[in-house]
């Protein structure tokens, strides 16, 4: 035999060693013929320089794996199984037959660690049959190796091909281990255990076995070996499955005929029950024909089996035909229990066992021999499979179960009787299905069993009852059943006698009962109150407790008579004093409580309950402390409440200012003795009690009340950071919350921020870990809502994040919260404010990159970021000398991003600080770059972490530095143009925004092929299935062609592959937005190109708008989309052909002016959108052939006309603006059509941010007031959709105007007014703002309008 020393393998670890062969197969690797067109010669020696050096370490491992040394056989091997586990371990051929050789040589050596390190690395087929012949021949380690080795390959096979093959192969060696006489026990067994794996996984693929293996699984169900007989059970269920219907019947039929032949071992026959259970579950419906023949002899098995076989007694499947025999099986075999008779039970009824009893007739029934306990087991487990699948039975369940349920809850074997309990629950879950009769006497029954019986019966009936409460679904049986439940319910709530855990239990139930039905029962309401209020005086805080939460339930649904007695009663009781604290503090509790639970409805009762609260908060004993906690926030009383709880908050009896000043000047060792401070938290002090209500009072304030805010900035803000000095820890955390909710509401504490840094600082000298976190993270909050704020106070803040990073002592909580504040306080603050402390911040924070917790890391690579910024915040020259810091954070940096094992949220942030430190100092690491650059191109081929890595490269490849990426330029563009194709979105769109920016800056760098290959995968992405994507590809797109650097073939392959699926987006009706501005660009760089013609691509936008036999006509925003393109095109055509464009388009109006076709439309609409991007003016009489279709009977051409007009007079508002407005004015009945005009040049001005002349405007506001009183609806809104963008250009001129006219006479005029201003109310901020806010209530006040 073998002596295990330490460092000896285990077998468990084996399936690690196999996992490198099957899932990387050894000679996959692609021949340099496959390699991708775009893979350059570069990185074919790269790759190449990178298998050699594998190929070396392979070689060197190999050969030490055939040394004399055991110690180095074992390190080699371990060598060679971590180098195959890389992720781009490739191995070839001829290495690999070498290899496999060697290792099945292992498998034979001496030393058993190193023959379990060898199982892995060989062929399969191969490695197949070594290892089946070891496990039927060897030594028992190497046969545990063996078997693991095997189970490791089936587990991994993927391949349905190499699958069959190897199963194939294997089944022969199973079978005979599985068959022959002489073999072992273990072999036998280790032979089942790795047929069932084959059979589960690939049962269907040796159809040609199934026979053989049949017989030979079969005849082991006789086996005298109880484990073979369980492992065959299982094999033959997981062939069963796969099995034809002739060889399933013969299947059958054998272990059928088993049962039949009497007389056989009792063990035998139960394993041929077992049997018929594991197939009817294995083939399901299949087993259907051969019911008729397994269910009655199952049956007769258990009635007719003697004592020694209870375990047969187990109940057969649940089938419909024989229902009825096994329920009254089931329920015959509930109370199964040959060694317990009633009489004993009664006995134990009757007397208390002490523990220290003899035990000895306890033991008589208990023995170990008795196995009855499993046959009413399996009774209780059959009747809820009843319960659960058989919903029809259910009443008849009802009748005959229930009683025999609750009947044996008096069950001696602690299993069973939880199975009773689960099945008596299951079958009250069903109580939808019951009639309300039987529910009745189950409810009535359980209440008894709630008041009268024995702890353990009582427990089981209060959950009985919380279950059936709970599942009540119809309202009238609830009724009927909560109406039955009340009398048993105030009886255990009142009774002097009952017990305290019977009231508990019945609290319980009640509070549930009114929660979900306690409007159901409002003629019990009176009772139930008056049993309810008489508890609160119990002399049991568990009662009193739960008596609050029933009457907090009930007070919802009470009458107001009921709610004022309950009220007056709980008032009174505090006005009568003396009482005890605990009843009084029950009473103010309970007034919390009502108050909750009926909202506005106890408005009535402020007046008499809120002094008496207050009246309480003052005149308390110090005894009495806790009762000082504030009561409910109302109106009328919160400036006392106010007052009370800034008194409260700084109430210390046993702590002065004095002592407080003291500790400040001096500073304890940690050995010193404590009886000076334990005089002051001794655990009798409950003041802090009073003082943290107080604090969450004042959280409650300003959280509800926004009107009071500047109060309480005035007059909380100073008391809270006084209050930051707080001796408890709990207190002080609640202090801390509550400033920082006073922060978030609003940013007025700037001249507050040299207090709260001051006492900050004095938080962060404290050893208390929860107090620092607390502190950073109010420094937080104070830095996100003040930005900049801290300019002044970082050099008092910087020892307070040293000493939180570099302290031994500190916990990774605290560094965490210390790093997230540093990282905010650095990106929200000007750069020269942290130089002088550069030195001091840049050490902890390097220190904390190396740190273990991953999170702790991720968040200081994040701060390394925002101190890259803040070292060199620009390219020029800055008086900041930042070159000594370089070296060591990027050495910090360059760590993490080699190493492999961390977690993967500190490799995005390595790679993304590295992608930031390349491309500030790249100019100052040249020597350095090649490694890096490297080290992230490796990173971009690994799936997890490439989505970060493109980032990095977008972010080196905008740099200002111009950095050489030239050593990976090439690899890196082929990985990203590969990406193009993959179904991950995201990393799509960050490829592109990438490649974008490569191109921009290394352009020259690039061959035309490498642009015509990113060209074709960008055709592909351009779709409205996805706008934002198609935005970023044409983007792309016109940087490639923009280049000056590219070759004309370049606009040929965009104009061949990329034109034609932009011009089926143009028809898109969904196309807006970005993926539209970029679509424009695309035609105007199009143009420029010296292969496209404007003619042709004028030519091809005017085709896409005719109908199509597939689609129709183009839908209308796609009409407006190809105006705008047609617009765009023109004006980067130059002036010539954008004259010539517009004469083309005029000519259509002229000839097409009494037709609704679509060449008239766009004409109109290329027309508008080429007058406002240009003064169209030299067209002579162009406004007057526009005003012309609006006769058109059309309604789009109109629409269209009056688009245009407006449009082409934003290009020349001197011209054409006096025209629309002295056409409004003479032509009535174009006045409609002539306003959207002027809205259309009004719109356009507003969100240009231009401005009419003065006398345009008076012109337009007089027109535009006039028209106020319009009949037509239409014609109102228009008119006051101008006035609401005039007023975002002219606010101080319109919004008096508006003003004024809210009190006119003429209620249309009033309406308009409202309109034009939610027209002028927009998101973002405007200079209407300052001026419409004190006058907003004037408009607002119209919602009273006489006139609805």
């Amino acid at each position: 035999m073998f002596g295990f020393q330490k460092d000896v393998l285990p077998c468990n670890l084996v399936p690690r060693l196999v996992l490198p062969l099957i899932k990387n197969p050894l000679n996959n690797h692609p021949k340099p013929s496959e390699l991708p067109h775009s893979t350059n010669t570069a990185a074919l020696r790269f790759g190449n320089r990178r298998r050699a050096r594998q190929r070396i370490d392979l070689f060197a491992s190999r050969q030490s794996m055939l040394g004399k040394d055991k110690d180095y056989r074992y390190m080699a091997t371990s060598d060679l199984l971590n180098e195959l586990n890389k992720e781009a371990s490739k191995v070839d051929v001829d290495m690999e037959i070498k290899l496999c050789n060697i290792i099945l040589q292992q498998l034979d050596d001496s030393a058993f660690d190193v023959s379990g390190l060898a199982v892995s690395q060989a062929r399969l087929l191969e490695m197949t049959s070594k290892l089946s012949q070891k496990l039927l021949n060897e030594r028992d380690l190497h046969r545990d190796v063996a078997s693991i080795a095997l189970k490791t390959i089936i587990a991994e096979l993927k391949s349905a091909a190499i699958a069959h093959s190897v199963v194939v192969s294997l089944i022969p060696h199973l079978i005979k281990g599985i068959t022959e006489p002489a073999i072992k026990l273990d072999i036998k067994c280790e032979c089942l255990d790795i047929l069932s794996d084959v059979l589960q996984k690939y049962g269907n693929l040796i159809v040609a076995n199934h026979e053989e293996l049949l017989s030979a699984l079969l005849a082991q169900l006789n086996s005298s070996q109880a484990s073979v007989r369980k492992k065959t059970i299982l094999c033959l269920a997981c062939l069963a499955s796969s099995l034809s219907d002739d060889l399933l019947t013969k299947a059958t039929v054998e272990v059928v005929g088993s049962l039949q032949h009497k007389p056989v071992k009792a063990e035998i026959t139960r394993t041929n029950i077992q049997m018929i259970g594991a197939l009817s579950r294995a083939v399901g419906y299949r087993f259907g024909p051969y019911l008729g023949d397994t269910v009655p002899l199952l049956l007769h098995y258990c009635k007719s089996a003697s004592e020694n076989d209870e375990e047969l007694r187990e109940c057969p499947r649940d089938i419909s035909p024989y229902c009825d025999q096994i329920l009254y099986l089931a329920l015959e075999y509930l109370s199964y229990d040959p060694n317990f008779t009633d009489n004993m039970e009664e006995d134990t009824d009757d007397q208390i066992y002490d523990e220290d009893e003899d035990d000895e007739s306890a033991n008589e029934y208990t023995d170990d021999e008795d196995v009855s306990w499993k046959v009413r087991r399996a009774a209780a487990k059959c009747l809820t499979g009843f319960i659960i699948s058989r919903p029809e039975m259910l009443m008849r369940l009802y009748e005959e179960a229930c009683p025999n349920l609750i009947e044996r809850f008096k069950e001696r074997e602690e299993n069973v009787k939880m199975d009773v309990f689960n099945t008596f629950i299951e079958l009250l879950r069903q109580t939808g299905n019951v009639s309300q009769a039987r529910l009745l006497e189950m409810t009535g029954k359980l209440s008894q069993k709630l008041l009268n019986e024995k702890d353990l019966h009582r427990d089981v009936a209060s959950i009985a009852l919380k279950t059936i409460v709970a599942e009540l679904t119809s309202a009238a049986i609830a009724q009927s059943v909560v109406v039955s439940l009340i009398p048993h319910l105030i009886k255990g709530i009142t009774e002097p006698a009952i017990k305290l855990d019977i009231k508990c239990e019945c609290l319980d139930i009640l509070s549930d009962v009114l929660q979900k039905y306690g409007n159901l029962i409002a003629a019990n309401h009176e009772e139930l109150l008056s049993a309810l209020l008489a508890q609160l005086n119990s002399s049991q805080a568990s009662v009193r407790k739960k008596t609050i939460l029933c009457l907090a339930c009930l007070a919802s649904s009470l009458s107001d008579d009921l709610l004022t007695k309950a009220t007056v009663e709980v008032v009174g009781s505090l006005q009568r004093k003396p009482m005890k604290a605990e009843i009084t503090r029950t009473n103010i509790q309970m007034i919390g409580a009502l108050s909750r639970a009926v909202g506005y409805r106890f408005g009535p009762y402020l007046g008499d309950t809120v002094p008496l609260l207050l009246n309480y908060c003052k005149s308390a004993s110090e005894n009495d402390e806790e009762l000082r906690e504030c009561p409910r926030d109302i109106s009328p009383y919160c400036d006392q409440i106010l007052y009370l709880a800034l008194e409260f908050l700084s109430y210390d009896p046993n702590f002065t200012d004095n002592m407080e000043e003291d500790t400040d000047d001096q500073s304890y060792d940690e050995d010193e003795d404590d009886e000076s401070a334990n005089e002051y938290t001794d655990d009798e002090d409950v003041s802090w009690k009073v003082r943290r209500a107080a604090a969450k009072c004042l959280t409650g304030f300003i959280v509800s009340r926004p009107e009071m805010l500047m109060k309480l900035y005035e007059e909380a803000c100073p008391n809270l950071i006084e209050r930051f000095k707080e001796r408890e820890e709990n207190v002080k955390m609640d202090v801390f919350n509550t400033f920082i909710e006073l922060l978030q509401q609003t940013d007025n504490v700037t001249k507050e921020v040299p207090k709260i840094v001051k006492s900050i600082n004095r938080q962060l000298r404290e050893k208390s870990i929860k107090t620092k976190v607390g502190a950073f993270s109010l420094l937080k909050e104070l830095v996100t809502v003040l930005p900049d704020c801290l300019a002044d106070e970082i050099g008092s803040l910087v020892p307070g994040i040293e000493k939180a990073l570099l302290d031994k002592s500190s916990s990774s909580n605290l560094k965490n919260e210390a790093l997230a504040f540093t990282r905010l306080v650095l990106a929200s603050h000007s750069p020269n404010v942290f130089h002088p402390y550069v030195k001091a911040l840049s050490g902890p924070i390097l220190s904390a990159v190396g740190e273990r917790y991953y999170k702790v890391t991720a968040e200081a690579l994040r701060v390394c970021g925002e101190l890259v910024r803040v070292l060199r915040p620009s390219v020029e020259g800055f008086a900041f000398d930042f070159k000594p810091y370089i070296h060591p954070v990027y050495k910090a940096i360059m760590s993490r991003v080699t190493n492999q094992d961390q977690d993967q949220e500190v490799k995005e942030c390595a790679i993304t600080c590295m992608g930031l430190v390349i491309a500030t100092f790249g100019d100052n690491l040249t020597s350095e770059l090649p490694t890096c650059l490297a080290v992230l191109l490796d990173r971009m081929g690994n799936e997890i972490t490439r989505l970060t890595t493109v980032k990095a490269f977008a972010m080196i490849a905008s740099s200002p530095l111009q950095i050489d990426m030239s050593s990976v330029l090439e690899n890196v563009t082929a990985e990203l143009t590969a990406f193009l194709r993959k179904a991950n979105r995201a990393l799509r769109q960050a490829t592109l925004g990438t490649l974008n920016s490569i191109v921009a800056a290394y352009g020259d760098k690039l061959s035309s092929s490498t642009y015509e290959v990113i060209v074709v995968e960008l055709s592909t992405l351009i779709s409205d299935s996805d706008l934002h994507m198609t935005a970023l590809a044409l983007d792309l797109c016109c940087t490639l062609m923009t280049d000056q650097r590219s070759s004309l073939k370049i606009a040929v392959t965009v104009r061949d592959r990329v034109l034609p699926q932009a011009l089926t987006l143009i028809r898109s009706s969904l196309l807006q937005g970005q993926a539209l501005v970029a679509l424009q660009n695309l035609f105007a760089s199009l143009v420029h190109s010296a292969n496209t013609s404007f003619e042709s691509l004028l030519d091809s936008l005017l085709s896409s708008a005719k109908p199509s036999p597939q689609s129709g006509g183009a839908a209308k925003q796609a009409l407006h989309s190809i105006a705008q393109c047609v617009a765009v095109l023109c004006l980067a055509a130059g002036d010539r052909k954008c004259s010539s464009t517009v004469s083309m388009l005029t000519d259509v109006l002229r000839v097409h002016s009494n037709t609704n076709s679509a060449k008239q439309h766009l004409a109109l609409l290329c027309l508008g959108e080429i007058g406002r991007r240009k003064d169209i003016s030299s067209h002579v009489h162009i406004e007057n052939i526009i005003i012309e279709s609006f006769q058109s009977p059309f309604e789009e051409i109109k629409s269209a006309a009056s688009y245009a007009l407006g449009n082409i007079a934003v290009g020349n508002l001197q011209k054409y603006l006096p025209f629309i407005l002295d056409q409004i004015d003479n032509q009535q009945r174009k006045q409609y059509l002539l306003l959207h005009s002027l809205k259309e040049v009004i719109v356009r001005q507003s969100v240009d941010k231009a401005e009419f002349q003065e006398s345009s405007v008076d012109k337009i506001l007089n027109l535009l007031f006039n028209h106020c009183e319009s009949e037509e609806e239409g014609v109102r809104n228009v008119v006051a959709e101008c006035l609401g963008k005039i007023a975002l250009m002219e606010p101080a001129k319109l919004v008096p105007a508006l003003k004024v006219r809210t009190t006119s006479s003429a209620a249309f005029t009033r309406a308009t007014v409202v309109i034009a201003i939610k027209y002028s109310l927009v998101e973002r901020p405007e200079k209407i703002d300052e001026i419409l806010y004190p006058e907003i209530s004037s408009f607002l006040m119209l919602i009273k309008d006489h006139d609805r």
